[in-house]
């Protein structure tokens, strides 16, 4: 095996331990190996809509260096309900039922195909990409798959986060105003910290406003997870990050033995802390944790969110010489 084929096997491997540590090790499971290549299969399931998406993966050995994954979508299973007359006219018209198992139409091929060729070659292309493709996959089913069950309780994240913090799209605008005043303090607040603990050093990134909304990372770099917690702590001390509506955290630690102790905490802001890991992995980040907070300013931004919070974990990283 030349040197290259070492290194995206060594890659390959850290990319399904990933997986694992984020969507559990019965969700994606190794259905085959040898010297050419390795297949995966993952199972999904999203609560909301009721269902199991399922995908198997094959990565050859030039994967990821010079090729993406080859993937199969698979029959898309009903979790465990009883899909009666009334409910079958709620199905989407781009399935049809066959028992309890859904069929995508080439329709929805078609546009997972075209997304998943862009997100590779205009994103990641030379990078690991799995995670990056099912998180764009869930967002597609979860805006395009209106199943309506009488047992399926839909819900949006950010509307739970309005209510969470009493906020709405009729907010008094000067409680806005004066909540952002607030966040902008909280670059001064930092020093505080520091001063509390002069043994962890936080590198806090630039402030990102959009729609009322502020997002701020904040990184150390550790060699523990009691560190990592330390690193939380010292910043929850600060009343303006500690009242933020999420507080997101990731964290990446290299030990002796050569494997990585990682984690991450979405604090309600669903899936953004597997995002923050997938960064740090995909720029190859060892022994540094990360915190973006987000205060929420009352107008949604759907999946722009992920991408503000990611640009704000950036900025924090880089001030640490954390590049990728």
């Amino acid at each position: 095996m030349n040197t290259q084929s070492q290194s995206n096997q060594e890659r390959q491997t850290e990319e399904i331990y990933v997986l694992q540590s984020i969507y559990g090790l019965d969700s994606v499971t190794i259905s085959d190996s040898n010297s050419e290549s390795t297949d995966i299969i993952v199972n999904l399931p999203i609560e909301e809509l009721n269902a199991t998406p399922r995908i198997k993966f094959i990565l050859p050995i030039q994967y990821p260096s010079h090729v993406p994954p080859i993937y199969e979508i698979l029959p898309t299973l009903l979790n465990g309900s009883d899909l009666g007359s009334e409910n079958r006219k709620f199905l989407p018209k781009e399935l049809f039922l066959l028992s309890s198992v859904f069929h995508y139409s080439d329709k929805m091929y078609n546009e997972i195909k075209e997304n998943f060729n862009d997100i590779w070659e205009n994103q990641f292309k030379g990078e690991v990409v799995i995670f990056t493709w099912l998180e764009w996959l869930i967002e597609y089913l979860r805006e395009n798959w209106k199943i309506k069950l009488e047992t399926s309780n839909i819900q949006n994240n950010e509307n739970d986060c309005s209510q969470k913090q009493d906020f709405s799209l009729e907010i008094n605008e000067s409680d806005v105003d004066k909540q952002v005043g607030d966040v902008r303090n909280v670059h001064k607040q930092v020093d505080d910290v520091r001063d509390v603990d002069k043994d962890i050093e936080i590198f806090q990134g630039e402030a990102i406003e959009k729609k009322k909304s502020i997002f701020i990372g904040f990184v150390a770099k550790v060699k523990s997870e009691k560190e990592v917690q330390e690193f939380k702590a010292k910043l929850l001390k600060n009343p303006r990050i500690e009242k933020a509506t999420h507080n997101i955290l990731a964290f990446r630690i290299k030990l002796d033995n050569g494997y990585y102790a990682q984690d991450n905490d979405d604090d309600g802001e669903s899936a953004a802390g597997k995002r923050l890991l997938t960064l740090l992995v995909n720029i190859g980040a060892d022994n540094v944790a990360v915190i973006v907070s987000r205060w929420y300013g009352g107008i949604h931004l759907g999946p722009e969110r992920f991408k503000l919070i990611n640009s704000a974990a950036r900025s924090a990283l880089e001030l640490a010489g954390i590049k990728g």
